[in-house]
């Protein structure tokens, strides 16, 4: 879950992975969804804008991630946020 791998397909790869290894999804679906916020966390202009500067803090900076939202004004990562702060300790 470190930044640095936001840009690197495997990045999404080992999400899928560590939430099936650790149980933390319950369904196929939220896998799914998993997938699909990893998919615009790579490519979110507005989360390049501070991870350029990759704060010490994981924490920090997956609190930042968090409150990207999308055009809608709904949070763009609801269930990749929480899962990333989950492993960030």
């Amino acid at each position: 879950m470190y930044p640095a791998a936001r840009k690197e397909l495997s990045g999404q790869a080992t999400v899928a992975r560590l939430s099936q290894q650790l149980k933390v999804c319950k369904t196929e679906s939220f896998i799914d969804k998993i997938d699909a916020e990893w998919l615009l966390y790579m490519a979110s202009k507005d989360v390049d804008a501070f991870s350029s500067v990759i704060i010490a803090d994981i924490c920090s900076y997956w609190n930042s991630v968090s409150k990207v939202m999308d055009v809608t004004g709904a949070e763009m990562f609801p269930n990749l946020s929480p899962l990333a702060n989950n492993f960030s300790w």
